[in-house]
């Protein structure tokens, strides 16, 4: 979980996902609410997503955030997961 500096996107993490096996959390039944953002960066006007969070099989994703704190230039994430 954390700041992938992928100023392209998924694309520049493609590889590494298919060979983990890892999965975009993002993807995986995101339901946005009016107080999660998408973006992530920059802090001050979020328009492009860096930071990733990425899951096997064995971590159920419980809750997952981008939260709209300001502490540097890339909001930070919020998740709570359990290990099955």
């Amino acid at each position: 979980m954390g700041d992938f500096n992928t100023y392209n996107g998924e694309e520049e993490i493609a590889d590494l996902l298919k060979k983990t096996h890892l999965k975009d959390r993002h993807k995986l039944n995101h339901k946005s609410n009016n107080d999660s953002l998408e973006f992530t960066q920059p802090a001050w006007h979020p328009m492009r997503r860096l930071d990733y969070v990425l899951v096997s099989s064995q971590i159920k994703v419980l809750t997952y955030n981008v939260l709209n704190f300001v502490f540097s230039d890339h909001l930070p994430l919020y998740l709570e997961f359990d290990v099955v």
